[in-house]
């Protein structure tokens, strides 16, 4: 090993599905996600759990309370999601952020208010390259040291480069407001210094063989090399390696967390608003204006005949026929609670397009006119939790304050709920 790759960096985020309970009880007999049973995230895992009265340990060992299981990082959101007996994971950013945004999870702590600046991630090179082509491997170094530091001081910048490297099919849902966020949170990522501190890599070592029963104490003078992080880093990079972390100092962290509670965490709310950042259709509906993500938006047409489906609900207006396809389509004003009124010459359908369990599902909402495209950023986002609990808010993500106004930005996958059952009905029509 020759040089950290990047310090803290690390997740724990909550399932938002589950039992109406608080505290280590939330946590009790579920299983909870970790990236591999020799991942550093294990560890800020195993410290909080302990701390807070509760036994983790991967599934199988006895007196259990919490049942570590390991999960494709990838994989632990959609996973979570919607499952009750998973309580949550620990993971590397973004992917924790990301559940967050998404509306599966919520922030229970960052693994730097545990252990402040511990590793995360390390390079490690084969022997034999370093000893064929040390210049190489010196030269290499190097610009990882600068790279890390270019990123440090241009988070922005840094997010749109790692977008296209880390998604560039867009199959993760990557966003540059989510990596944004996550390089500029004050607790998150640190990559201003990579200097290997071999005092830390001994704590975790010791750590998880002592107190986890996972792997062998080795000898780090042997698998450490510090020439090559020596002639990269400045000497105040170098200064890190005479600070030690003690097991108390990080009883106590966990004790603080606890105490103060995530909820009081003023920058929760712009985590929760970063899925909601991208350009949304602006429409009317009474008199007001709402908005969807036009992303989700296949199409728009004007009316058209409207084939009715029998034992519907109101809102339901019927299934149309567009170019061959069967489409189910709701009068948007009747679904949110409002009254309806004649269709006229600016009513238009919008078709919508979201995925559940992997199956794309088009819906037509009806509304009264469209207006435009607009570009929402988070800071100008305000959350639904701060208006009151009327239960037509749950459709609302939130609200949208611009220069010509406010609109609200509508929940797609609550709006399309009874969906499915509706394509059924209408397939059996279609069928008979």
């Amino acid at each position: 090993m020759i040089l950290f790759a990047h310090k803290n960096g690390s997740i724990c985020v909550k399932n938002k599905t589950g039992d109406d309970v608080s505290g280590p009880e939330f946590f009790k007999n579920k299983a909870f996600y970790i990236p591999h049973t020799m991942s550093i995230h294990n560890m800020p895992g195993h410290i909080y759990f302990n701390n807070i009265d509760l036994k983790p340990s991967v599934t199988g060992q006895k007196d259990v309370d919490v049942n570590f299981e390991v999960v494709a990082p990838i994989k632990m959101g959609g996973f979570m999601a919607g499952n009750e007996d998973a309580s949550g994971f620990m993971v590397a950013e973004p992917l924790g952020t990301k559940a967050i945004a998404s509306g599966s999870a919520e922030l229970q702590f960052l693994s730097s208010e545990i252990w402040e600046n511990h590793p995360c991630c390390v390079l490690a090179v084969q022997e034999d390259l370093i000893k064929n082509y040390p210049d190489a491997v010196r030269g290499f170094t190097s610009l990882l040291v600068q790279a890390g530091k270019v990123i440090s001081q241009k988070p922005g910048y840094a997010a749109e480069v790692a977008v296209e490297f880390l998604d560039p099919k867009g199959e993760l849902g990557l966003k540059v407001s989510i990596l944004k966020n996550v390089l500029t949170e004050p607790k998150g990522i640190k990559t201003d210094n990579l200097y290997p501190v071999k005092s830390d890599l001994d704590f975790i070592q010791n750590y998880m063989h002592d107190k986890m029963g996972i792997g062998s104490v080795i000898n780090l003078n042997e698998f450490v090399d510090l020439k090559f992080a020596d002639k990269a880093c400045s000497e105040a990079d170098k200064s890190a390696k005479n600070k030690k972390v003690a097991e108390e100092d990080l009883s106590t962290k966990v004790k603080q967390i606890t105490n103060s509670g995530m909820e009081a965490d003023k920058d929760l709310h712009s985590k929760k608003a970063l899925n909601m950042e991208g350009k949304y259709l602006i429409f009317i509906l009474d008199n007001e204006r709402y908005s969807i993500e036009i992303l989700k938006i296949v199409e728009i047409i004007k009316m058209v005949p409207i084939t009715c489906v029998p034992n519907t609900p109101d809102f339901v207006k019927g299934v149309i026929n567009l170019r061959g396809s069967i489409v189910p389509t709701i009068d948007l004003r009747l679904k949110i609670g409002m009254d309806s009124v004649e269709y006229g010459s600016k009513t238009r359908i919008l078709i919508g397009e979201d995925e559940r369990d992997g199956v794309k599902i088009r819906v037509g909402f009806i509304v009264d006119a469209v207006e435009v495209i607009c570009n929402v950023k988070v800071q100008d986002i305000e959350s639904s939790s701060s208006f009151n609990d009327q239960a037509e808010n749950r459709f609302i993500l939130g609200a949208v304050k611009s220069n010509d106004g406010i609109y609200l930005l509508l929940n797609l996958p609550i709006i399309m709920t009874p969906i499915n059952s509706l394509r059924k009905e209408a397939k059996k029509k279609v069928l008979v």
